[in-house]
């Protein structure tokens, strides 16, 4: 469906972490989440994050979306230096060129899944979605098999099924990168295994980059590539 897909952001890499380091303060005890990681990820290729909890995983994910500043170091995203950027550009660069699937899907409960899927529209725009992004945004809930549940409430729906809405919104915006914290650590084994194959399609017939972090085997082993926090983080 590369009617789906955002504009063109272009260089060897679609992403470059260098030197990414993170330092967290107690008081006075000094806590080193993130010690000089550097890696880069080629656009199309699927890279899965892995390390025991606490290695630093979700806090890398949050610093290579711009969620999260660096205590030092730089992301380079399609050659833009994201970190770099002002608080409203990077808020303009996410919305056009990231999706992000969140562990806990931070779905609005007042608003309807199809309404949920199009606010990365509305905040784009700053208007009310047309009627292209409405169909968009029905496109993919199809995809993800929630056609039949597009105006029920995230309340209404199950933990895989929000995932799934969750997955859509990433998406309607037409993101070249998907970033993906824990996508099935909330989920049972037999859920957990539809958004695998979910995640699986939207990678492999978009070719989007992806990064991931996950515990779960099935997702990793899906990746081109697999990272592990323990080699990346020299600290």
């Amino acid at each position: 469906m590369n009617d789906l897909l955002g504009s063109d952001i272009s260089c060897e890499t679609s992403i470059e972490a260098s030197g990414i380091s993170k330092v967290y303060w107690d008081g006075s005890r000094r806590l080193d989440v993130l010690t000089d990681v550097s890696f880069s990820v080629r656009p199309g290729e699927a890279v899965a994050i892995v390390g025991p909890s606490g290695s630093g995983k979700t806090t890398l994910l949050n610093i290579l979306s711009g969620l999260d500043e660096p205590s030092a170091g730089q992301v380079r995203i399609g050659g833009v230096g994201i970190h770099g950027l002002g608080e409203d550009a990077k808020a303009a660069f996410r919305n056009e060129n990231i999706g992000f699937v969140f562990q806990f899907y931070h779905l609005l409960a007042e608003f309807t899944a199809l309404e949920n899927v199009m606010l990365p529209v509305l905040i784009r725009n700053h208007a009310a979605p047309d009627g292209a992004a409405r169909r968009r945004a029905e496109t993919l809930l199809s995809r993800v098999g929630l056609a039949e549940r597009a105006v029920h409430f995230p309340g209404e729906l199950s933990g895989g099924e929000q995932q799934r809405v969750a997955i859509a919104r990433a998406l309607v915006n037409g993101p070249k990168i998907l970033f993906c914290d824990e996508p099935t650590g909330n989920l049972d084994p037999r859920m957990a295994d539809e958004i695998v194959g979910i995640i699986r399609d939207f990678f492999y017939e978009d070719g989007r980059c992806a990064v991931i972090v996950t515990h779960d085997e099935k997702i990793a082993g899906m990746a081109d590539r697999v990272l592990r926090m323990e080699e990346l983080n020299r600290g």
